[in-house]
């Protein structure tokens, strides 16, 4: 009997999917479970899909894709040790381009698309409901709900591509997302939808295929990622914080980011750091200083970069521009393709990629980009 191919992918991303989902119903026993345990079988199963892969053959070996993950890994482990960086991050890191690089290689066939479209819309569902009952009593961070809910409207959106749901049913969708992320009051995430509701509604669709206008706003967004913690961070130093309201919101630009982006830009400048990274221990003291309880660099590239240093800040961005830039854009994921963009973008004020299952999730706009029509 002929074993179907497609069962071992598609029951490792169900899992991994399913379990994101059920962690963010806020079932307490199930939820703490699931998110302590959660980055073990995304680390796992990662290891399962790539030995998948090379067993069924089904790719082309690039050598210099190659190479330069086998330097990354190198160097990441390097900076684990010489800085202690927490296992979870370093999981992350190494795991995430094996996700990409199978999902570029694997297919997964409409009616599971479908499944997990359901699956979304009713979490979407739930948190809506959650949004508007409590009315400011949330039942995670509300930066958190927002990154979630800005994941969903861009998955949900692909995943419309599959249904037969009119024009008006997906429009309605799409303006409770941005209710639903208004209601958070996250004023960084509302920003980063309401652009991507322009992408969606009011840019030509001939302009979004054009090539290299894809090309230059992922580097673009990178190089923001950048130049806005520095900004920041100058005018918090030079005391020249100024008390902006956000439109549609009642917060301030500035939210304290700042002072944390200060503390780990000044851990970068200590001696070689901004080559290898710095020890969590010898910069996370003065964030507690600040009042904050945990790390949260709220900026990937700050992120990668007090951690790794600027080596394997390069060759982050280098392998994931690789997996972003290899796909033709078509009518079916010319918007993942902003989608992913915009993920990015978030990331300049959260640290969207870098809590697991939201890195699940990312990925999985991956395997959109590179899935082919499969009934």
């Amino acid at each position: 009997m002929k074993v179907n191919k497609k069962i071992i992918p598609t029951s490792i991303i169900y899992i991994l999917f399913f379990l994101t989902i059920m962690s963010f119903f806020n079932i307490k026993l199930i939820s703490n479970l699931i998110n302590y345990y959660y980055i073990y079988l995304y680390g796992f199963f990662s290891i399962i899909l790539i030995f998948f892969v090379i067993k069924e053959r089904n790719f082309k070996i690039n050598t210099n894709y190659f190479s330069i993950y086998f330097i990354y890994v190198v160097l990441l482990v390097f900076c684990y040790f010489l800085n202690n960086v927490p296992l979870g991050n370093l999981l992350i890191m190494l795991c995430m381009p094996l996700y990409l690089f199978v999902f570029e290689n694997i297919e997964i066939d409409t009616k599971s698309i479908k499944v997990m479209f359901f699956a979304l819309l009713i979490l979407f569902g739930y948190l809506l409901s959650t949004l508007v009952k409590n009315n400011g009593v949330y039942i995670y961070n509300p930066n958190t709900i927002a990154q979630l809910i800005l994941y969903i409207m861009i998955l949900s959106n692909y995943y419309f591509k599959y249904s037969k749901k009119n024009i008006m049913v997906v429009l309605i969708f799409n303006m409770l997302s941005f209710y639903a992320i208004y209601k958070t009051n996250c004023r960084n995430l509302l920003a980063v939808s309401l652009i991507y509701l322009i992408i969606l509604y009011i840019v030509p669709k001939n302009i979004l295929k054009n090539v290299k206008i894809q090309k230059i706003l992922f580097i673009s967004i990178i190089i923001v990622s950048i130049i806005i913690p520095v900004f920041f961070s100058y005018l918090y130093v030079h005391k020249s914080v100024l008390n902006i309201n956000i439109l549609f919101s009642s917060k301030s630009i500035f939210s304290g980011r700042e002072k944390i982006w200060t503390v780990c830009i000044n851990a970068i400048q200590k001696g070689n750091n901004i080559i290898t990274g710095s020890n969590p221990n010898n910069y996370l003291e003065n964030i507690y200083k600040l009042g904050y309880l945990n790390y949260n660099p709220h900026n990937i590239s700050i992120g990668i970069l007090v951690n790794y240093g600027i080596l394997i800040f390069i060759l982050f961005y280098t392998i994931l521009y690789n997996f972003y830039n290899k796909n033709k854009i078509n009518e079916k994921n010319v918007y993942l393709k902003y989608g992913i963009c915009m993920v990015l973008l978030a990331g300049c004020f959260e640290n969207i990629i870098f809590l697991e299952t939201f890195n699940f999730m990312f990925c999985l706009m991956f395997l959109g980009l590179n899935r082919k029509e499969v009934n």
